[in-house]
């Protein structure tokens, strides 16, 4: 998996390209560790170019979703393909984060 990370209008843009599994999971875990160390409250993970992610790749999101919870915000997540909101629907945790049908609905999300 490739992680590309780039902005819009002021927004983080996270944009994973493969699959989130065991061997490369630590790259999400990373950027999202970064971005909760810097204190960057606006960002989006697209996840267009994912096909798959395993139990690790969800105890990543699972983790995110509690760290914006606690700061009263909920984790969002753009373009997200069929298999992978099954996996989200399955585990029940479709019903914390705010989800998009692509990433500009997403970065809207932000706009008052």
């Amino acid at each position: 998996m490739e992680l590309e990370i780039s902005k819009k209008q002021e927004i983080t843009i996270l944009t994973p390209d493969g699959n989130i599994d065991l061997y490369n999971v630590s790259k999400l875990r990373f950027a999202l560790d970064k971005l909760h160390t810097e204190k960057v409250e606006n960002f989006i993970i697209d996840l267009q170019k994912v096909e798959f992610i395993d139990s690790s790749g969800l105890s990543v999101f699972i983790r995110e979703m509690t760290r914006q919870r606690e700061h009263g915000r909920k984790l969002k997540l753009a373009s997200i393909g069929e298999s992978v909101e099954r996996l989200f629907r399955w585990t029940t945790t479709s019903m914390h984060i705010d989800k998009f049908t692509n990433l500009d609905e997403a970065i809207r999300s932000y706009q008052p």
